[in-house]
């Protein structure tokens, strides 16, 4: 059983994470001084609970009485757990644009969320073609597509820039409306 199953801990990631980086053995103290240096704030005795468990969950394991390592398997945790920590910071950026939205559909005035792509100016011609070619109404919240030329400041060199409406505008106005999106 790992720990997503647990609501993934951040301290326990960064016990794995600290041993991940060490070539030796590290002891309860010493991950426990690198746990505040990183901002946690937590004393050996914690570090050591935390220990026991990773031991019984074969994460870590005990060699003799300097210390801990990480295992095969607290590896592939480690990476698992990092996976759900970028997923859940891109869940809260996605709440956050939620909330900044300000988009009226009355008066069509206020601030959307705009999905950025950057083409290859070789392969405009054939990126609109393909986009008339798909059946607007069954994929995208609105059939508008803004077109930003080489030379304006977001595009890169060589590159024509398109801004689509994003989705999570409309979860937006649901938002200011009173309707809760999950």
């Amino acid at each position: 059983m790992g720990f997503s199953k647990f609501s993934t801990d951040r301290k326990v990631l960064e016990i794995l994470d600290i041993l991940r980086e060490s070539r030796e053995t590290k002891g309860a103290k010493t991950i426990a001084d690198s746990l505040r240096e990183r901002g946690y704030p937590i004393t050996e005795r914690g570090v050591r609970y935390y220990l026991k468990m990773l031991d019984d969950m074969e994460f870590t394991k005990k060699v003799g009485q300097v210390g801990r390592m990480i295992t095969e398997k607290g590896l592939k945790e480690l990476e698992e757990g990092r996976v759900h920590q970028r997923v859940g910071f891109v869940i809260s950026h996605v709440e956050e644009l939620i909330y900044h939205t300000t988009f009226d559909p009355m008066t069509k005035e206020g601030s959307v969320i705009v999905n950025s792509s950057y083409i290859d100016k070789e392969d405009f011609e054939k990126a609109m073609e393909l986009m008339n070619s798909i059946e607007w109404d069954d994929f995208v919240i609105s059939k508008k597509v803004a077109i930003l030329e080489e030379g304006s400041p977001t595009v890169p060199p060589g590159s024509i820039g398109l801004g689509t409406l994003c989705s999570i505008t409309f979860n937006g106005v649901l938002v200011k409306n009173g309707v809760p999106v999950r």
